[in-house]
């Protein structure tokens, strides 16, 4: 195994993001200075030794936005052995208290043997209000895999569920061969969640528009390649019941799109490419 701990700011056109990475002790402590919009800067622990396990707990996040310093901010991080069968997953707890003015996304990410695969699991959001001067966090629950889901092999696929609550999309991801994903939440301003496999080619992506940008849908679009086919197929259980298929879509090069009524308290999707 070998974890990554990174950082972004968000991709404002002029924006450089100063903060401290720091663990409970004082021993570990990772300075960053990142120059948007390509910039990212982190560590990277090749076994998960004691140095890796050393990222467990609290953690504070310390800088400037446009130069203004803001108060620390803090969040936990566990992390956790894992077999070569397991599906790798992060456990990331915000405090109640994270507000508005943090200048980045605290990310921890698990890849799998050999670079077999990844989940990469982050949550922010755009302030609408000051769209740069900032990200708008929440406090979210914790996200973790389903241990006896099996992903068929060879087939290039992203498994999603949602549950509601609050008007909010809770979202809970399964895939041993390897899934990338990035969470976008928010309250009062603009929300995505993206999905992606990793080793897919192209891999297809599931980009999630929340219900306050769709008529109280949840829209789904994924990109196509011309002259392929693709089936959107869904079922009720991640690992029980046949597959169903929901629509077939021609592929010309551009998204296409899918919306889900929120009415229903669970779900789960995947598109295939034919």
């Amino acid at each position: 195994m070998s974890v990554f701990l990174d950082a972004y700011p968000q991709d404002f056109d002029d924006f450089t993001d100063s903060y401290v990475l720091s663990s409970p002790d004082g021993d570990f402590s990772l300075a960053v200075d990142v120059d948007s919009p390509n910039g990212s800067s982190g560590l990277l622990f090749p076994n998960l030794d004691d140095a890796i396990r050393a990222l467990a707990g609290q953690w504070t996040i310390s800088g400037a936005i446009i130069g203004i310093p803001f108060d620390p901010h803090t969040f936990n991080v566990t992390v956790q052995d894992l077999s070569e069968d397991d599906l790798p997953f992060a456990e990331i707890e915000f405090p109640a208290d994270m507000q508005e003015g943090i200048p980045a996304r605290p990310i921890v990410r698990f890849s799998g043997p050999s670079g077999a695969g990844s989940l990469r699991i982050g949550y922010s959001s755009v302030n609408t209000v000051y769209p740069n001067d900032g990200v708008s966090s929440l406090p979210v629950t914790t996200k973790q895999h389903t241990p006896d889901f099996d992903l068929e092999e060879g087939e290039n696929s992203v498994y999603v569920s949602y549950d509601l609550e609050l008007s909010q999309p809770k979202l809970e991801i399964g895939n041993p061969s390897g899934l990338s994903w990035r969470g976008f939440y928010s309250q009062g301003a603009i929300g995505r969640s993206h999905f992606s496999v990793g080793g897919g080619d192209p891999g297809i992506e599931l980009v999630l528009t929340g219900p306050e940008l769709a008529q109280g849908q949840l829209v789904w679009s994924f990109p196509t390649r011309p002259g392929k086919t693709y089936e959107v197929q869904e079922r009720a259980d991640i690992v029980a019941g046949e597959w169903q298929v929901r629509e077939t879509v021609a592929g010309d090069g551009a998204r296409k799109s899918f919306s889900i009524s929120p009415d229903r308290t669970a779900g789960f999707f995947r598109v295939l490419e034919r």
